[in-house]
């Protein structure tokens, strides 16, 4: 966790407190989950963007700016720490919480085409009000995690899709400059559509990450996702795991080879992570798929 500067993790492990983190391999995104005793994290600034979910009842004071607030936090609240941000946690009794860190390419790698102006910024969010979205995406992260999941948006679409997604709601609910709206109804051209179509066949068993489809098409990655859902009816995401899925099923078919052969040469990084998607998407195991054909 080198990429964080007094960082949340590193109060977990002072404090030997239950502590379940991961890092992307590139240090741009990571995941924790944490539970600690009553502790005073002390003034420190951040070097990532940082959102977090109170998931437990407990009264913190928070300092932001040097301004106090007091909260009777849980119920899954969620606050946004931007950048550099001043601030300084206080709480009384255990505590316990779920946190997305990212690196500030990743805003500017989102938000290039739907920021007006260069500054790409954000601006704090206490412990106000509730953010069903941030919910929704931090408990996806967390399963994900629990079925042995990883953060490389490469190896796992999945990831990529809810990075994008959370990077997008903050530029448009917390940023400091106007959100962009630009209304496509009509998806890709045929050829860009062909195009991004001919490049995950030609990589399913590689690494495909949504940046890089967007700049196959040149294109932000945020409007290449709209834009190819609206011309497929599934996220990028999505057909990228039911191509997988489908050329798993012809190995199973047609090879003897191995469930974590099958696996290396699909795309997913090791047998778990296809066993579990597999069983998601067919409603068995491969092994057993294999025993019926």
């Amino acid at each position: 966790m080198t990429n964080f500067d007094a960082s949340i993790p590193s109060h977990a492990e002072a404090q030997g407190i239950e502590d379940m983190s991961i890092a992307s391999s590139d240090g741009n995104w990571y995941f924790g989950r944490q539970q600690q005793a009553a502790f005073d994290t002390g003034e420190h600034r951040h070097n990532v963007h940082i959102v977090t979910m109170i998931t437990s009842e407990t009264s913190i004071e928070q300092f932001v700016d040097r301004k106090l607030i007091k909260h009777s936090a849980g119920l899954n609240r969620t606050f946004v720490l931007p950048l550099e941000a001043l601030h300084r946690f206080e709480w009384q009794q255990n505590i316990e919480f779920m946190y997305a860190g990212f690196h500030p390419n990743v805003l500017r790698d989102v938000g290039q085409d739907v920021i007006k102006g260069d500054r790409i910024e954000l601006q704090p969010q206490l412990l106000t009000q509730q953010d069903p979205l941030i919910q929704g995406i931090l408990f996806a992260l967390h399963q994900e995690f629990r079925f042995g999941g990883d953060l490389d948006t490469g190896t796992n679409p999945f990831i990529d899709q809810l990075q994008t997604t959370l990077a997008i709601h903050l530029l448009r609910n917390y940023g400091t400059t106007t959100f962009k709206t630009t209304d496509y109804c009509n998806g890709l051209p045929s050829w860009k559509l062909k195009q991004a179509i001919d490049y995950i066949q030609a990589h399913l068993n590689e690494e495909i990450r949504l940046i890089d489809l967007a700049d196959q098409l040149g294109m932000s990655q945020y409007y290449f996702a709209r834009l190819f859902k609206q011309s497929m009816l599934i996220s990028p995401y999505q057909y990228v795991i039911q191509q997988r899925i489908n050329r798993v099923k012809y190995l199973l078919k047609t090879t003897s080879m191995s469930i974590a052969s099958i696996a290396s040469q699909t795309g997913f990084s090791h047998q778990n992570q296809l066993t579990n998607q597999f069983r998601k998407t067919i409603g068995t195991t491969p092994v057993n798929y294999r025993k019926q054909q």
